[in-house]
């Protein structure tokens, strides 16, 4: 059994050191989820906060139920899960819905806009883009299943 898999987090293991502290409600989400158990997870490239319309960054991404948790690196979410929740950034998908991206930038094949209208978000909508059409469909149905009201797209 990996060591990750035999980790559970404490409570008191869900706080960023003292200048950057978890919410009260980031801490109620990520104490009602079993952080070992995500649903899917893989590196996702996410629009700049920005907007800019053709710059992106590549994140991390791990989908529990009703939220994302997302990292600069992927050894950031495992470093969390060993010494607790400290480096995440959290999107929660209360009202979650998926549309697409109708004039895409001409560097990016697979994307679809993340809307996000709960009031807990930064942004409300998040232009997602992916390497392979794949990735996108695995993503899109495991976005799908947190929303069962949401239209299936290409």
């Amino acid at each position: 059994m990996s060591a990750i898999r035999s980790m559970s987090l404490l409570p008191n293991q869900l706080r960023r050191p003292s200048d950057h502290s978890v919410s009260s409600t980031a801490q109620e989400i990520l104490q009602k989820i079993d952080l070992n158990k995500p649903l899917y997870q893989g590196r996702v490239f996410k629009q700049k906060k920005e907007l800019q319309f053709n710059g992106f960054n590549k994140r991390y991404f791990v989908l529990y139920p009703g939220v994302i948790l997302y990292y600069e690196h992927e050894r950031d979410y495992h470093e969390d899960l060993k010494l607790g929740m400290r480096k995440f950034k959290m999107l929660k998908l209360n009202g979650l819905y998926l549309t697409k991206v109708s004039n895409p930038p001409s560097h990016v094949r697979f994307c679809i806009n993340l809307h996000l209208p709960d009031s807990y978000n930064e942004r409300s909508e998040i232009l997602l883009a992916f390497n392979k059409r794949k990735e996108k469909k695995l993503w899109m149905a495991h976005l799908q299943a947190q929303n069962p009201n949401l239209l299936p797209s290409n």
